[in-house]
């Protein structure tokens, strides 16, 4: 999954994320990127898309139309199902940005999310 903003993008994997911040220093285009880990994830993890919205998106990258994605499905949110054992984490776009929340089943031990930043220029 891919966000998309003014602000740059977050690239959504199935064990992290990177984010990709575009601003200007003395009006130049600057970047930074940034990533995440989940430490000692679920390997059975999944990730879907939720609520779904009624805009399709296209990514026309490469001179081949073999290479292009067109008709990609659009989400008001995702969810990682099982990122570790008992517990899922929803993303939702709302007003503000980007939310997330863990959601943790009776028994699931808060103490098991592990989440590493690292620089990834």
């Amino acid at each position: 999954f891919e966000v998309i903003s003014d602000g740059g993008s977050i690239f959504y994997t199935k064990n992290g994320s990177i984010f990709r911040m575009i601003g200007f220093v003395k009006d130049e285009v600057a970047y930074s990127t940034v990533g995440s880990r989940f430490i000692g994830c679920s390997e059975g993890s999944s990730v879907e898309g939720i609520d779904p919205l009624p805009c399709k998106v296209n990514f026309i990258k490469g001179a081949h139309p073999s290479e292009w994605i067109t008709e990609a499905g659009t989400y008001q949110a995702f969810k990682y199902e099982a990122l570790y054992p008992g517990i899922d984490l929803l993303y939702e776009g709302t007003d503000e940005g980007i939310k997330s929340t863990f959601i943790l089943a009776p028994g699931a031990n808060p103490e098991d999310i592990i989440i590493e930043y690292y620089d990834h220029n």
